[in-house]
């Protein structure tokens, strides 16, 4: 039973609160009142879903209200009684961020906070989906006359699926199709079978067999011969290693002595060098004549030092010459200029001023010519004495360069004596080791001797190793050649052996399939019965309620009862005149005794499919009924109904059914010009 439910800003509702009681809850109000969203809360907070959400009529963030002003988030909350035990669902839709559900028993969390696993629990709790609980237990607005508006066929359709009868020719469908395929398979291997039966495969496998025996005793052969031509090749291979190690030593002594060839005659042709320069010389000879020559240079080298002496006090005294010739020169150079400018000169003398005569004039000029001449004479002399000095400077350099040049000769001459008496020293060393170079090449001669060794007979057992290696490559490969024929002979026999057990398995495979498809025909047949007996069973419970339903709910004696009746067309509604005969509701009912029937039969599946449950929720059911159907209807709701249904809802704007409330009556409105929230007023029961 539903207890009270809570809406937050959902659709219209700021804030509403409705309590609900065992019998008929009656909510009245005008269009857009929210009435529906009420119920369409109930179905959401149960299942997350409600029938215009599940139509896609409008999406889940439109019942967030968002007139006057937009909310962020709704809730529901809804308290209910199933099993003896105490529920509460809380939903919340935001319109950012994830969705939350919560579901307590007694108090304690068992459900949440994803949405799925709240609705996942209650269709556990109430074993009750959505979409038996939108057909069976909630009629939307205008849709109670829905079966009826169906044709037959269309109607058992859905009728099939409602009460899931299609459940049965679901797996019919799927029983006859595999029944098919098991034909289809049967009848393909039967023919493989057929196939290999044609076949000897028994001979097949003995020859195949045969071959195999024969390519392992030529393996096993060939194996044995490869054994005893390895053995012989490990006897050349060992002579050839022998041989090669003789070689090698034999090459060592060869490489030694030509080596010793070559320092030997090296050795001797830098003898030969040395003896010719040394000539007839002894090393005491050189030595002496090389100390000879150490005293000439040292002595050369006195003389050179002593001349260098001369030749720095010599170009001092050069030194002063040039300077008093130096001085000379610009002392006549003034006389000259004295001389030129007494020529020149008028009147006063220069020098001290007085009146200049011709007297006097003239002895000026004796004076300075005089002068002159005596500087003239003193430049002439001092420039014989710098040119005689000049040539004895001539005479010193000649000297010294003489005495260079004498030096860098006997510098070399020193060089080459000193060298000659190296090599005449290292004489005797060369002709010592040429003396053991030859005792060295006469060992290696005596040990390559000793050695034995033949080149021809290496390169024999070489060839013999190299054909016998080749030998035994050759036949390797035939061994392995025949191993992989023998492999492919192998496989083939598997296959063989595998088409054959493949035969026996099929064989009863086959027996197996066409035993199972005996079985399904019986399943098959089964299911129908089966199907037409719940078939059968459901409808005869559904007219049992209709005609109980009916006798309550139709206030007139024309139509005595209504059933539902199973033909060949598919289900049709049916209603019995005053004579007992039972007549089709559609093309002969007026509206409202269409509506009658379409609530009889809406009441009647809720009844048989939703027992557990007992609710039933009737969006605007009076729609084509008249005043005196209405009146009758709503006593049925209050007087009768609740005998057969513990609780029921009805969404109306029909005053009339007001009435038909013995639980709770509540009158909804709403100012829609001013977008204004849903207001609940409480009516007490009359």
């Amino acid at each position: 039973m539903l207890k009270r439910i809570l809406l937050e800003n959902f659709r219209s509702h700021k804030k509403t609160e409705l309590e609900f009681g065992k019998g008929t809850n009656v909510l009245v109000g005008v269009i857009g009142a929210g009435k529906t969203s009420v119920m369409d809360a109930i179905c959401f907070a149960l299942f997350g879903t409600f029938p215009a959400l599940q139509n896609r009529q409008l999406a889940l963030d439109e019942v967030i209200m968002n007139r006057p002003n937009e909310m962020d988030m709704a809730k529901i909350e809804l308290e209910f009684v199933y099993g003896g035990k105490e529920y509460v669902i809380e939903r919340m839709i935001r319109r950012k961020g994830s969705n939350e559900g919560k579901l307590k028993c007694e108090g304690r969390l068992i459900a949440g906070p994803k949405t799925t696993d709240v609705t996942k629990k209650i269709e556990e709790i109430t074993d009750v989906n959505f979409d038996l609980f939108s057909r069976a237990v909630y009629s939307e607005q205008n849709q109670i006359d829905y079966f009826l508006r169906l044709n037959p066929a269309k109607r058992k359709e859905q009728f099939d699926d409602l009460l899931q009868l299609n459940k049965y020719e679901d797996v019919r469908a799927r029983a006859v199709s595999l029944q098919n395929k098991l034909r289809g398979l049967a009848d393909e291997r039967g023919k493989w079978l057929k196939e290999c039966q044609g076949r000897n495969l028994d001979k097949e496998l003995a020859e195949i067999e045969g071959k195999i025996s024969g390519r392992k005793e030529r393996e096993e052969e060939l194996q044995r011969k490869i054994i005893l031509e390895k053995k012989s090749l490990g006897v050349i291979e060992s002579t050839v290693k022998k041989l090669e190690e003789t070689e090698k030593e034999a090459l060592f002594f060869k490489e030694l002595l030509s080596k010793s060839e070559g320092k030997k005659e090296e050795l001797e042709k830098s003898l030969k060098s040395v003896e010719k320069r040394l000539g007839s010389k002894t090393p005491q000879e050189i030595q002496k004549e090389l100390e000879e020559v150490i005293e000439k240079i040292k002595s050369i080298k006195g003389g050179k030092e002593k001349l260098g002496g001369q030749e720095k006090d010599l170009q001092k005294k050069l030194d002063l010459l040039v300077e008093e010739i130096g001085g000379i020169r610009s002392n006549l150079r003034n006389a000259d200029d004295s001389l030129k400018e007494l020529e020149s000169i008028k009147g006063k003398c220069p020098t001290c001023k007085r009146e200049l005569n011709a007297h006097s004039r003239k002895d000026l000029e004796d004076e300075f010519g005089s002068e002159k001449k005596k500087l003239s004479t003193k430049l002439k002399d001092f420039e014989g004495k710098k040119s005689a000095q000049d040539k004895e400077m001539g005479i010193l350099e000649k000297d010294i360069g003489g005495k260079g040049k004498e030096l860098e000769g006997f510098a070399e001459k020193k060089n080459d004596l000193e060298e000659l008496l190296e090599r005449a020293k290292d004489l005797g060393e060369k002709k010592k080791q040429i003396s053991d170079l030859n005792e060295g090449m006469e060992r290696a001669k005596t040990s390559m001797d000793e050695l034995g060794f033949k080149e021809a007979e290496l390169r024999k057992e070489r060839e013999s190793l190299g054909e016998l290696k080749v030998k035994i490559s050759s036949m390797e490969r035939d061994v392995s050649a025949s191993g992989e024929m023998r492999k492919e002979l192998e496989k083939s026999g598997v296959r063989l052996k595998e088409d054959l057990e493949k035969m026996k398995r099929l064989e009863m495979e086959i027996n197996g399939m066409r035993n199972s498809i005996e079985k399904i025909s019986f399943f098959i047949n089964a299911l129908k019965a089966t199907q037409e007996d719940m078939r059968a069973m459901l409808v005869d419970n559904i007219n049992a309620a209709m005609d109980d339903i009916w006798a309550r709910l139709y206030p007139y004696g024309d139509f005595s009862s209504a059933k539902l009746v199973v033909n060949e067309k598919g289900y049709e509604v049916m209603v019995r005149d005053r004579n007992g005969k039972w007549l089709r509701v559609d093309g002969i009912l007026s509206g409202g005794e269409r509506s009658a029937a379409a609530i009889t039969l809406r009441i009647a599946i809720s009844l048989v499919l939703t027992q557990n449950l007992s609710w039933l929720i009737l969006d605007e059911p009076t729609h084509n009924l008249d005043s005196e159907t209405v009146a009758k209807l709503s006593e049925i709701l209050r007087e009768h109904l609740p005998s057969l249904v513990e609780q029921i809802f009805v969404i109306t704007h029909d005053e009339g059914m007001e009435r038909a409330s013995s639980s709770s009556l509540y009158f909804l409105e709403r100012d829609k010009n001013e977008d204004g929230a849903t207001k609940v007023i409480v009516e007490p029961l009359k």
